[in-house]
């Protein structure tokens, strides 16, 4: 069952003692594009002293499967086909050749990036923004998972701001994105990002306010959980 948090964590006295006597706390960082979910994690990170692990993953998985870093980002960019998964069965390469970007799947991205996230969390506590990482540590003891969310137009003007896009773009590029990173959660999950039940924490960037849900976060993690 989800862990239930109040306001009123936000007036207990801070503590490094929960962070001291363990090493191997995880946050995870599920959101939707647009919300601010990678800045937080990333200054949450910075405060608590925990790894930040984002873009590094693919790196890293790019690396193992011997593939570029472009031919990663293009699989994770489309809805995951299963046809995908059917013809490399047919065109395995013979053992030793150096793989092409048609013979990995968007399934061997997702299985190779499961690997290294654990690897990485086992060096110690850790913030992870998206890659499925709620499902991968469902069930270490030690984790936070947490789902940030705001409403589109929130996002949409977050979006024209960050990137230079004329709305209609923004609008277009979030609808998008909204519905590949469903569509590989569901694949490789069997679970919707959308489900509460999913997450520990479901906080509205919009109402709270960036500032603020980085604090409480802080608060929350170093009071125990």
């Amino acid at each position: 069952m989800a862990k239930i948090y109040n306001l009123q964590y936000l007036c207990l006295e801070f503590s490094n003692e929960h962070i001291m006597n363990k090493t191997s706390l995880i946050i995870t960082i599920n959101r939707l594009n647009g919300s601010g979910g990678r800045s937080i994690g990333k200054q949450l990170a910075n405060r608590l002293g925990f790894n930040f692990l984002d873009k590094q993953i693919l790196d890293d998985a790019a690396r193992e499967l011997g593939v570029t870093r472009d031919d990663v980002d293009n699989l994770m960019e489309r809805k995951p086909r299963w046809w995908d998964d059917f013809l490399h069965f047919y065109r395995n390469a013979p053992i030793g050749d150096v793989p092409d970007e048609r013979d990995i799947t968007a399934r061997h991205v997702y299985q190779t990036q499961c690997n290294i996230m654990k690897e990485l969390a086992a060096n110690g506590p850790c913030v992870i923004v998206g890659r499925g990482a709620f499902e991968v540590f469902r069930s270490h003891p030690d984790t936070l998972r947490v789902f940030l969310h705001a409403p589109e137009d929130f996002r949409v003007r977050r979006l024209m701001d960050k990137r230079g896009l004329q709305q209609d773009e923004a609008r277009a590029l979030l609808k998008k994105n909204d519905e590949i990173r469903e569509a590989f959660t569901l694949e490789y999950s069997g679970k919707s990002r959308y489900d509460a039940r999913n997450y520990d924490l479901s906080i509205d960037v919009a109402k709270a306010g960036e500032t603020a849900v980085i604090n409480m976060l802080e608060t929350i993690v170093k009071n125990g959980f």
